[in-house]
């Protein structure tokens, strides 16, 4: 609030849940960190629910949204050579410059390419609602964009997260008998337990905005007993005095004269008192909406916002300073600054910033925010998803029976195997060792026994287990720039690295050399070979910003390493593809096997 009066504490809390975590931030974790715990919005228009997504601690790894002149282009338009000079497509160049990953254009366009890219954990959508909307035609998947809520099951399907996120208007159930929200649901049924919430309130859960929407959370049937127990986020208390439009407020004197209306208006008959999340109706101008650049409604300061519009209307208030009294005139008239429309729906304090580096216009701003999920809302939502999949994942974890005997130079990377761990595949099995600081032996242990303070709390999850993508086309290994606080003796990268995909090219952060065990899973072994996870590896590496995987060089182990870099189908020898390095004198046997993941076709 910047009234002059006194912010309740409600206001100050919520201003600096606001101010917290920026778009600048939420880029800085992208580029910098990398989570197993991996996220795709479709449709991702404004990105306030991917901010809210990576605010929760996932991290994305594609995305889709369309260029308004290129509607049909199946990627971002600066990855097309003829399209390449393209300066429309603003949201496909704000998810690019937020994530530092791919847009792949129109969701709808290429769906089965979705099967060759990598496999998130979790999927977050919004298809377009203009068509089930209260104030819209509500012809549904009858008209020109609403059959995409039906048909994005079909995208989903192919997509296969563990988890999905779709969310609507709370009207769409009511369109068309509901036949559009049925279709949708028995299609993802058999692989999906689907829990629905037809009207959740986004001033429950802290945005001072009156707004329900449609939220269906599908959680894949191979979860088991889990798929059945997710719960949506508890709601928040109504605070005293309750969180209103007041709250977010610009002084009068700050409101620019085109933003005044001095028509007539007049009062509503049997006016209730405010409550707290509705909007508080004080006058009309006439029936209807009216234009969004002269509302009809006129609304007090008591009461919630209301869901801005694409175009920024919906409401008035009065002055700050107007009195109610029952029946007297509210006067002059005012529509919401872009500043008020931002803080109502909780977006970053950057927003208008963030949103100016590629589009300086009023109209792409309100676009932005009027097609958005509220921000507090989205984020419990991503947070209880997030809940859900840990604690599924640290149940099934399967603790390792050995102890891995090793000596160190290292006392930080020793520091860090207490926290060591592996994902055996996308979503099942975590391995988390622990350290006896005298014996220097590692044992398995459950990780919530082991940290039990902050299983659920760390948005990095497990860092130093990395699984990187192995390039033998690469000169040098590139990883997050995460991994800075292990390398010794790091020194500034001058290295410049080409990238395809964005016309562009990245630079090197950081040098340094980096001492890594190497976890080896149950299924790397034969019965003539067994491969003990104790490999130690020296690797120079270049930690990269805007990094979308982190790839790894053998060209430095078959130079100077003196490692074979064999590639072996299945059914060759004993079917591990490895790095090997024969016994010597003065040195044992090594072994280190490569995973190849058939899932995604990565390697």
């Amino acid at each position: 609030m910047v009234t002059g009066e006194q912010e309740t504490k409600v206001a100050i809390q919520r201003r600096i849940w606001r101010d917290s975590f920026t778009f600048q931030q939420a880029m800085d974790q992208c580029h910098d960190t990398h989570s197993k715990f991996t996220v795709v919005v479709l449709q991702s228009g404004g990105l306030l629910c991917t901010h809210s997504a990576i605010r929760a601690g996932w991290s994305p790894i594609w995305g889709t949204e369309i260029c308004p002149t290129h509607i049909n282009a199946p990627i971002m338009c600066q990855s097309i050579e003829q399209l390449k000079e393209c300066e429309d497509n603003s949201q496909q160049q704000m998810w690019y410059h937020l994530t530092g990953t791919t847009c792949y254009g129109n969701t709808f366009s290429n769906i089965t390419q979705y099967s060759k890219l990598e496999h998130p954990t979790y999927l977050k959508v919004s298809p377009e609602c203009t068509y089930y909307c209260i104030g819209g035609a509500q012809t549904g998947s009858k008209s020109l964009t609403g059959w995409q809520l039906p048909d994005i099951a079909v995208v989903i399907l192919e997509i296969k997260p563990l988890v999905v996120q779709i969310e609507n208007s709370s009207n769409a159930p009511n369109v068309n008998f509901g036949e559009d929200v049925e279709t949708l649901i028995t299609r993802l049924s058999d692989h999906y337990i689907l829990h629905i919430n037809e009207a959740i309130s986004s001033y429950d859960y802290g945005d001072n905005v009156h707004s329900h929407r449609w939220i269906c959370i599908g959680i894949n049937k191979s979860m088991g007993e889990y798929a059945k127990t997710y719960k949506f986020p508890e709601r928040l208390e109504v605070s005293n005095p309750p969180y209103c439009a007041r709250d977010i407020a610009e002084p009068d004197d700050s409101i620019d004269s085109i933003l005044w209306r001095k028509d007539n208006t007049s009062r509503v008959d049997n006016q209730k008192a405010p409550i707290p999340g509705e909007v508080h109706q004080i006058a009309r101008a006439g029936t209807g909406m009216g234009s969004s650049w002269n509302p009809n409604l006129v609304t007090s300061w008591e009461g919630a916002t209301p869901r801005p519009t694409t175009y920024g209307g919906a409401i008035r208030h009065p002055k700050l300073t107007w009195k109610d009294y029952g029946d007297n005139p509210v006067g002059p008239t005012r529509l919401a600054t872009n500043t008020e429309l931002v803080r109502s729906m909780s977006a970053p304090s950057d927003t208008m910033t963030f949103y100016a580096r590629f589009d300086k216009s009023d109209a792409f701003l309100k676009r932005n925010i009027g097609n958005a999920i509220s921000c507090m809302l989205a984020e419990a939502i991503d947070s209880s998803v997030l809940r859900l999949v840990k604690t599924w994942m640290l149940t099934n974890i399967t603790q390792i029976p050995k102890h891995v005997e090793f000596t160190l130079n290292n006392k930080t990377l020793e520091m860090a195997v207490a926290n060591l761990c592996l994902v055996d595949s996308d979503f099942n099995v975590l391995y988390a060792l622990s350290t006896s600081h005298q014996s220097m032996c590692y044992q398995a242990h459950f990780y919530d026994d082991l940290n039990p303070q902050d299983t659920f709390e760390r948005t990095d999850t497990f860092p130093p287990i990395r699984s990187a993508l192995i390039d033998t086309g690469a000169s040098k290994t590139f990883l997050y720039c995460s991994v800075e606080r292990w390398m010794q003796n790091p020194r500034k990268s001058n290295t410049v690295i080409q990238v395809a995909d964005a016309g562009s090219s990245m630079k090197g952060s950081k040098e340094g050399k980096l001492s890594m065990i190497i976890v080896t899973g149950a299924k790397a072994t034969t019965d003539d070979i067994i491969l003990e996870p104790k490999a130690r590896l020296e690797v120079n590496a270049t930690s990269v910003k805007n990094l979308h995987r982190e790839l790894v060089s053998v060209d430095e182990h078959f130079v100077k390493g003196k490692f074979n870099i064999l590639m072996k189908q299945p059914d060759y020898e004993d079917g591990i593809p490895q790095m090997y390095r024969a016994a010597t004198a003065n040195s044992p046997e090594v072994r280190i096997p490569f995973r190849y993941d058939y899932q995604t076709d990565s390697g």
